[in-house]
């Protein structure tokens, strides 16, 4: 097909390549500039999950390699990645699980931005949360019941710097609040800024 369009109509297109060492399928669109290149669509009540979602990557044999790849070279301010789910309720815009023993130099999420020099200088920062409708919830949740956690942690935050460093005259860490209160009715705060609770039960059971 060197021009037009090619439409299948209640059917499907398989492809099996494992002959060669070489892409199966690749599309190439150089001239879209505002519409969408690829579209995947669906307005049916879909349930399918794990090899049953909506969109499937599952590259088995994979070791040490990629399995998804996203290069946008050019991006400034646009958004490379964008997850809308504004009916979310008790589900997970993102979820991330692993049953493997992740050991030391691993981790399920690494952000890595070593040439970033002003980014949150005066708004937004390497990762932002933004939870403006919160109420009795929580903005960032780490919960572990491991039983056996000795010299580990759950949270940690380190400096470490060596050689012509400057002189630092800020904060490592700030926990900051400012409430204003612009209703008629007068209120009275009663809350701490930073809670710290350690409770340990012995019982000597067993």
């Amino acid at each position: 097909l060197t021009a037009g369009d090619l439409v299948v109509t209640l059917g499907s297109i398989t492809i099996t390549n494992d002959d060669d060492n070489a892409a199966t399928l690749s599309v190439t669109n150089n001239t879209a500039t505002t519409a969408s290149p690829f579209v995947f669509a669906g307005s049916g009540v879909f349930t399918g999950s794990g090899a049953t979602s909506f969109f499937t990557l599952t590259p088995s044999g994979l070791t040490t390699g990629t399995a998804l790849a996203v290069t946008a070279a050019a991006a400034t301010t646009g958004d490379v990645a964008v997850v809308t789910v504004n009916a979310l309720t008790t589900g997970n815009a993102l979820l991330l699980t692993s049953t493997g023993t992740i050991v030391d130099g691993g981790a399920m999420l690494s952000i890595v931005a070593n040439s970033a020099t002003t980014a949150g200088a005066t708004s937004g920062g390497l990762i932002e949360l933004v939870a403006n409708a919160l109420t009795t919830g929580m903005g960032c949740d780490i919960i572990s019941t491991s039983v056996n956690l000795s010299t580990g942690g759950l949270f940690n935050v380190a400096h470490t710097a060596s050689g012509a460093i400057v002189a630092k005259t800020t904060f490592i860490s700030e926990f900051f609040s400012s409430r204003t209160n612009t209703a008629a009715a007068a209120i009275s705060d009663d809350y701490d800024l930073i809670s710290v609770i350690r409770t340990n039960v012995n019982t000597n059971a067993g």
